[in-house]
């Protein structure tokens, strides 16, 4: 009599059926461990994270550390993508915002941002200009426009003009402005270095000057480290004529190589 029971089961040895559904756990496994790209790489054809989805990077206390991709301001509650990466905090809490690119009030446009630990603005560029730098504010020399007033010397040798003490910051710097000497008589500048004690860039030549004339020392190398104190000194001297060369700085500033 045919058995109640005539199916696949029938054609299978106990030790058969266990080793399939081994096999589809371990396939469950797999599956579940490629979702996860854990320890995985990314190779040729990049990682696409779709709209509205984003990459984080998150500690152990749940604190977020970079975000790329959609982001909720929290005052404005308005939606944009953006890419932040925040301090972390030893104690666990929460980390100030060190870099952004985003919307800080939720519309455009998107500016990109480097901030201290206690949420100033250290550098931000002009988001509504489209163009330079919003952040820090940057000086810039003013001089007297009568020649009368400017400092002067009559010297055969060397002689400090003007004196400038910063940090170095740039490799490179130019130091520009104008000058005069009387009719027949000949004068020279030059920057100085006291530090190194070296000269900066080219000698500059002033001659028969009395209406003024304008003069640029660089694009020249400096010498230090970063963050050096930089001691520079605008000399002169008189090199013909009897007569005294004065002259004053207009712009200077540092330089990337």
């Amino acid at each position: 009599m045919p058995s109640a029971t005539n199916g696949i089961a029938d054609h299978l040895d106990p030790g058969g059926l266990n080793r399939r559904l081994a096999d589809l756990e371990r396939q469950v496994r797999e599956l579940r461990a490629a979702k996860r790209l854990e320890a995985a790489t990314v190779g040729d054809g990049g990682l696409n994270v779709a709209a509205e989805g984003s990459l984080n990077v998150i500690d152990e206390y749940g604190n977020y550390l970079m975000t790329l991709g959609k982001v909720t301001e929290p005052i404005s509650g308005a939606t944009q993508y953006a890419f932040l990466i925040n301090r972390q905090n030893p104690d666990g809490t929460p980390g100030q915002l060190a870099f952004s690119v985003y919307s800080p009030l939720g519309a455009p446009p998107q500016t990109a941002g480097l901030y201290d630990a206690a949420g100033n603005t250290l550098w931000t560029d002009d988001g509504v200009a489209a163009q330079g730098i919003g952040r820090p504010y940057l000086s810039f020399p003013w001089a007297p426009d009568a020649a009368s007033l400017w400092p002067s010397t009559a010297a055969g040798a060397w002689t400090n003009l003007l004196v400038a003490q910063v940090p170095k910051q740039q490799p490179r710097l130019l130091v520009a402005g104008a000058a005069t000497t009387p009719s027949g008589v000949t004068g020279q500048l030059r920057l100085w270095d006291y530090v190194n004690g070296v000269q900066i860039g080219s000698t500059v030549t002033v001659s028969s000057a009395p209406g003024g004339a304008t003069w640029a020392i660089g694009p020249a190398a400096i010498g230090g480290n970063h963050l050096d104190t930089l001691q520079l000194q605008l000399q002169g001297q008189i090199t013909g004529g009897a007569g005294a060369l004065a002259a004053t700085v207009y712009t200077s500033y540092g330089l990337q190589s």
